[in-house]
């Protein structure tokens, strides 16, 4: 095991001819507890101790590249040293970059890194999990797209293939939301999700939240929509009924929420996923009678390009 101390210096007791395996000192005050590997560096020579007792050190010479050497007796230990070889160890065991898939999954201790080189996430170990984070913020993976279910499809496609939710929908004519959706929980219930706008904000291109009725069709969207945010009111996923909530707003990756007391949903957002803005507020069957869905859409209505819908971020809780 690697031991270290920053403040030990003395001298040699007795000369120390090249090749050596022990070092004599003239003091072993401030020296790590016996039986931890650590370094010295006499003159130019550094040496690795791997066990010491009284003042006979147990040394292997001439380390990190340095020339097998005499010292004279009374020559300066100038301290012990983590060396080039060693950090490069520490950096190598705490910190790492690579592809998602290559995550580790074993091996790791609390505060380990690892920055992914195809996606935004980065992962820092809490001692019992990887946490991830996305452009800074503490986040939760979504979910697969093969643990939810499609509605309306079509030519629409879906992937996790860098950590988040991607969903693309086909250039059409009109309303036509592709989505992937789950059960609702029983009430009290509360879904959080990072979502990033629209990759081309043209027509009406939309992507977001929806809430659903299976058995009537009718929807909730709370989506990013030209010009800002909304959440609109839908008989079909292509048939528009209203807007119930339409407000100016930068395009740029938000935290929607959508909460479900059991009385009525309730509407928020967030810059950050911390503070939050209610916006709106409506009896839970005021609209749609039996809610049992809950999902993610992208629509490129009327778009000359794909519309797409990428999850940075999902958590639900109560």
């Amino acid at each position: 095991m690697q031991g270290y101390t920053n403040d030990y210096s003395s001298t040699l007791a007795a000369g120390y001819t090249a090749g050596g395996t022990s070092l004599a000192v003239a003091s072993a005050a401030g020296l790590p507890t016996s039986g931890l590997l650590f370094y010295l560096k006499v003159e130019d020579e550094y040496f690795l101790v791997t066990a010491w007792a009284g003042t006979t050190l147990t040394t292997v010479g001439a380390r990190a590249g340095s020339s097998p050497s005499n010292h004279a007796s009374g020559a300066a230990i100038t301290g012990c040293w983590i060396l080039p070889e060693v950090l490069d160890g520490i950096r190598a065991d705490i910190s790492a970059v690579g592809p998602l898939a290559n995550l580790p999954t074993s091996g790791m201790k609390q505060g380990d890194r690892y920055k992914c080189s195809d996606s935004q996430y980065e992962f820092v170990y809490t001692g019992s999990l990887w946490q991830a984070f996305f452009s800074g913020f503490p986040v939760s993976l979504p979910p697969l797209a093969s643990s939810l279910s499609w509605v309306n499809q079509g030519a629409a496609v879906a992937n996790n293939t860098l950590g988040g939710l991607y969903i693309q929908a086909p250039i059409g004519g009109g309303d036509n939301q592709r989505m992937l959706v789950r059960s609702l929980p029983s009430p009290p219930w509360s879904v959080v999700a990072g979502i990033s706008p629209p990759t081309f904000v043209e027509n009406y291109v939309r992507c977001g939240l929806v809430l659903r009725d299976s058995g009537s069709g009718r929807e909730f969207i709370f989506c990013f929509s030209p010009g800002g945010l909304a959440v609109y009111q839908y008989n079909s996923f292509s048939s528009y009924a209203g807007c119930p909530l339409n407000c100016p707003a930068l395009t740029q990756k938000l935290f929607f929420k959508i909460r479900d007391d059991g009385s009525n949903f309730v509407f928020s957002l967030s810059p950050d996923g911390v503070n939050w803005i209610q916006l709106w507020s409506v009896g839970r069957t005021s609209w749609l009678g039996n809610p049992d869905q809950l999902g993610v859409f992208a629509d490129s209505n009327n778009g000359d390009v794909p519309g797409s819908c990428f999850v940075f971020h999902w958590l639900l809780g109560t």
